[in-house]
């Protein structure tokens, strides 16, 4: 091994627990969906993921080519649960 030394563990979390473990400098990594600007934290995308929408024909938002997040205040839907990969 070229670092015999160098010690690697997963450690699994979610916001905020995740933002104040970097925070606190605990981690030298940490992958996350959404990047949180934090103080003394420099954030590099490494990977950006084309989403999709499954929306009824008649739903008001079908029409439209490219969707935010904003667009989606006071709809109702179905995520994939925390636990799910």
């Amino acid at each position: 091994a070229e670092r015999p030394a160098a010690r690697v563990s997963i450690t699994p979390a979610e916001p905020p627990l995740l933002d104040a473990w970097m925070s606190e400098q605990r981690f030298d990594l940490g992958l996350a969906e959404l990047a949180t600007p934090l103080p003394g934290v420099r954030v590099e995308p490494v990977l950006e993921v084309d989403e999709v929408a499954v929306l009824p024909a008649e739903h008001a938002l079908a029409s439209r080519e490219r969707l935010a997040l904003q667009d989606f205040a006071d709809q109702p839907f179905i995520s994939l649960d925390e636990g799910d990969p």
